[in-house]
């Protein structure tokens, strides 16, 4: 798996929502969403960006931004977030059965340790392709930031 440091991310017109979901359902929410978002007169503009609040068993709390070709007025339940930015994050690509994605995450967070780095955000998941069997042909790049600072 390839590591690469000194990435970044910048989506601009975001819906969020934040949720309690199952771990295995996160996808199946998120295409849900892609594929409702006629309902708020809007369509998606880039890539799904997704985060893990706390889990606790087998739930997890996230908060899942969206880029929409619109700005719309929110209902109850979204936020709206005109940018969201991330500077100097290592990411790795995770390909493959979404059940396996825990490993390739603590495999970039011992890369982390490894390297002395120092983690500023939590994972944030982007979501590259989610085929509609949801969980063996996903491809989902997970960003951490990392403190540029040399003290």
């Amino acid at each position: 798996m390839q590591i690469i440091q000194h990435q970044n991310i910048l989506a601009q017109n975001l819906i969020s929502y934040k949720t309690n979901v199952k771990k295995d359902n996160i996808l199946q929410l998120i295409n849900y969403i892609i594929n409702n978002l006629n309902a708020i007169n809007t369509e998606i503009k880039n890539k799904v960006i997704y985060t893990i609040k706390s889990e606790k068993n087998e739930y997890q709390d996230v908060e899942i931004l969206i880029p929409v070709k619109d700005k719309i007025s929110i209902s109850s339940g979204w936020q709206y977030k005109s940018i969201f930015k991330m500077y100097n994050a290592v990411r790795i690509r995770h390909e493959g059965n979404f059940n396996d994605i825990e490993k390739t995450k603590q495999y970039i967070l011992k890369y982390i340790d490894e390297n002395d780095l120092t983690p500023v955000t939590s994972p944030y998941y982007v979501v590259i392709r989610n085929e509609n069997n949801f969980t063996t042909e996903c491809i989902i790049d997970i960003y951490i930031g990392i403190n540029c600072n040399s003290l």
